[in-house]
């Protein structure tokens, strides 16, 4: 337990000079500890989420928090699987030096550090949780919470990138052999951040619900209809609206 917290530490420092080199090998951050972390961190801020069923006292109060535990994680893990095969199929096109699970372990490290933010943000989202009786104004807190952890998380993997791909040209001015293309890969994943970002949200959409809304007794899972983006505009509404 202690060596898998010292490598989340490490993570969240940067690493060092060596960090994006870490990151794409299997020694130094495997996919099974990078798994667990975001089952653990995800699910400490999930369980958050669902405080508000319990303090409004709504039917199922209790299996919205193990529903939203379980369920954030899943966000995130669902995200990628949607998004993955867009970016390595992207960034293979575009001559990046990295392979198929060294890709793969960069972002599930991205993810690390989105579920690590948001756990910091763990207290906050259950003190704002347990002392308001508005809906609309703790959906709104969790997108903007979710929000800066997912711009965290994303900020971390383009700067990564940067690194992996500045060491790429490198290569490529001392060896006449390799092709000179980190700027253009670094292109083409910025266009799968956005990707990224626009999976993450509707997936969010379709688990829901998180939160639990009050007078609705528990499900798992709610009917499909409009997007993420028109509910969010609903919820503002109702929020100025009062």
């Amino acid at each position: 337990m202690h060596s898998i917290f010292e490598k989340l530490d490490t993570l969240l420092r940067g690493g060092g000079r060596g960090a994006p080199v870490q990151l794409t090998s299997a020694s130094d951050f495997s996919l099974s500890l990078a798994l667990r972390l975001t089952g653990a961190l995800g699910g400490i801020y999930g369980a958050c989420m669902g405080l508000f069923a319990v303090s409004g006292a709504a039917p199922g109060g209790l299996l919205q928090v193990l529903a939203s535990l379980v369920k954030l994680p899943a966000l995130y893990l669902l995200t990628l699987l949607v998004a993955f095969p867009a970016l390595y199929v992207f960034s293979a096109l575009a001559g990046s030096p990295l392979r198929f699970f060294s890709v793969l372990r960069l972002l599930l490290a991205s993810i690390v550090v989105m579920v690590a933010v948001s756990a910091s943000f763990a207290p906050i989202l259950a003190f704002f949780t347990l002392s308001t009786s508005s809906y609309p104004f703790v959906v709104l807190l969790n997108v903007v919470l979710l929000g800066i952890a997912g711009g965290i998380g994303l900020r971390f993997l383009r700067r990564t990138l940067e690194q992996l791909m500045t060491l790429a040209d490198r290569a490529a001015q001392s060896d006449l052999h390799f092709p000179e293309q980190g700027s253009r890969s670094l292109d083409v994943f910025r266009i799968w951040l956005v990707i990224f970002a626009l999976v993450g949200t509707q997936m969010g959409w379709l688990l829901r619900p998180f939160i639990g809304r009050p007078g609705l007794a528990f499900t798992f899972f709610r009917p499909r209809y409009s997007n993420v983006f028109q509910a969010l505009v609903e919820q503002l509404v109702k929020l100025i609206g009062g």
